[in-house]
């Protein structure tokens, strides 16, 4: 067998293995009808007819904002005090997953008209590079009969056919992982040679922790990460033969990332270390640079038109939309960020990582010093602001590090390639290296493959149960203090008439919920990295924590 036909059917398993951990769990966490019977409980027929009068989304409210949430407040609010506030809710368990940003993918979605031309997606932090294939995927299913694209109503009388919208809007996010990891052995392989340790970056690519979770949700991160990753390559290969095309592929692949997802725009940077490093004339540097930024800023506009047309336009329509991002983020100096990257990354690979950082640096490879810092332009980007907004905020956050997290594990392969040891040795470090990640990464597929309503012994299903007995032990109507509107993410299913649901201030102390409620339901969130069996930055098979007053 030839050198290329062995790293064909090596890269061939790699995909096949990410297929199996990307896709297993794929149905988690989905709208169904699975809980209704606890949901409504003897008042059906009621809450039915009231979903069915609530009025649709206005066609103007930024997709990223939920219809009629209470705002932050300072008093206890109830929530359900009549059919129409217990309908509202119902119809988040009816459509939303357990996945709290998933579904502003569908609502921007319904908020297009494209009979009328009418594209604009309300949200700018995703692009369209992501919304758009996800909603012609969707017509494309609807015609050949996989999904009924429909009226609202379509889907509260059938949650479960609302579910493969997500279903496929994974799957979207899938396919990049699989791209990532034909990437990531690509990289590693001009970084290393050989195929063993590019075959070891590429696996441990599918275990990450940040991989595994991001690889099950509808959110475009991952996709924006494997871009900047393809853009790096096609940088590397403009510094070795100076060919206007892969300047231009590098542009096109910058403004690609961009267009998937905004953070991504960190891509750019790739373009100036692109052209410094290259082997060429200065003329034909800037010349590669400019072609490069003309080409990434064209696709941008042709898969973001409203975002270029707001921004002469109406900027106040981006900056609304932008600001309900930017709210949620405060500058901060604490460790949370390096312990938010360890849960991405597990916490060896992060070691290893900066290990291999520090090796690199101090010994470039000749042959990989320009792809790697490719690689580090866009990674110091995202990980200087990531640090600085890191302080206090909870697990899932590590999410938004998956780019510097694949990149350090890169790094850390470096590190392995650098090793004088005997050829025995390195298998032993590298499957240690692998192994520890997979630890981590398997909580993440575990929780995924166990959050379904089918499985009775799921932390949803369980919690669910929980308050049922409560409820049970009532004669009349208990109270239940949340601190977040209730949705399939935050609070488990439970009877949405017989239980009086109160929005509790963010600033309530546990004492203070229990003499406002009888019952308190939160989800459970703790950070501590060295701690495999804890998946912060998961909402699959979440645990949550139910006290009752004493």
């Amino acid at each position: 067998m030839t050198d290329r036909a062995r790293r064909r059917l090596l890269l061939l398993g790699l995909l096949v293995m990410g297929v199996i951990i990307f896709g297993a769990g794929i149905n988690w966490g989905l709208p169904s009808l699975d809980y209704n019977s606890i949901l409504v409980g003897s008042h059906g027929i009621a809450l039915e007819a009231a979903a069915a009068r609530l009025p649709n989304l206005k066609q103007d409210a930024p997709a990223d904002v939920v219809p009629d949430s209470p705002l932050e407040q300072t008093q206890v609010v109830p929530l359900n005090q009549n059919y129409a506030q217990a309908a509202r809710i119902l119809c988040r368990y009816r459509l939303y997953s357990a996945q709290p940003d998933e579904m502003i993918t569908f609502r921007s979605l319904a908020q297009m008209n494209p009979a009328q031309g009418e594209f604009d997606p309300h949200l700018y932090q995703y692009g369209g590079l992501w919304i758009y294939p996800i909603g012609a995927i969707i017509d494309l299913a609807g015609k050949f009969g996989i999904l009924d694209v429909g009226g609202r109503e379509v889907y509260l009388a059938d949650p479960s056919m609302f579910g493969r919208f997500y279903i496929i809007a994974r799957a979207y996010s899938l396919l990049w992982g699989l791209i990532g990891i034909a990437a990531v052995f690509a990289i590693a392989r001009r970084m290393t040679g050989g195929t063993f340790l590019p075959a070891v970056a590429a696996a441990i690519f599918i275990v990450m922790p940040a991989v595994v979770d991001l690889s099950h949700e509808a959110k475009p991160h991952l996709a924006g990460a494997v871009l900047i990753l393809l853009a790096a390559l096609a940088g590397g290969r403009f510094i070795e033969t100076g060919k206007i095309a892969w300047a231009i592929l590098t542009g096109i692949l910058c403004g690609a990332a961009a267009g998937m997802v905004l953070w991504a725009a960190v891509a750019l940077a790739i373009i100036p270390v692109m052209a410094l490093r290259a082997r060429a004339a200065n003329t034909q540097k800037i010349t590669a640079a400019s072609v490069a930024t003309l080409a990434a800023v064209i696709l941008f506009a042709v898969t973001n038109p409203y975002f270029i047309y707001h921004l002469f336009h109406n900027p106040a329509v981006l900056h609304e939309n932008l600001s309900n991002t930017g709210a949620m983020y405060h500058l901060g100096l604490s460790l949370n960020g390096l312990c938010l990257m360890a849960v991405g990354a597990s916490p060896l690979l992060l070691i290893a990582g900066f290990l291999g950082l520090a090796v690199a640096t101090h010994k470039p490879h000749p042959d990989a010093e320009g792809i790697g810092l490719l690689l580090a332009a866009p990674a110091i980007l995202v990980a200087v602001p990531f640090f600085l907004l890191a302080t206090g905020k909870p697990g899932e956050y590590a999410r938004f590090a998956v780019f510097p997290d694949v990149a350090l594990a890169i790094a850390a392969v470096i590190a392995l390639s650098r090793l004088k040891t005997s050829r025995f040795v390195l298998p032993i470090l590298a499957a240690v290296l692998w192994i520890t990640t997979a630890l981590y990464g398997s909580a993440y597929l575990s929780g995924f493959v166990h959050d379904n309503p089918s499985n009775p012994d799921s932390q949803r299903a369980l919690a669910a149960q929980k308050l049922q007995d409560i409820l049970a032990q009532h004669t009349t109507r208990p109270t239940l203090g949340v601190y977040a509107d209730p949705a399939p993410y935050c609070l488990p299913p439970l009877n949405l008439i017989d239980w009086k649901i109160l929005h509790l201030p963010p600033d309530y102390t546990r004492q203070q919920a229990l003499q406002a409620a009888e019952v308190v339901a939160i989800p459970v969130s703790s950070i501590n990295p060295l701690d495999w069996t804890q998946t912060p930055m998961s909402w699959a098979n979440h645990p949550f924590d139910i006290e009752v007053r004493q």
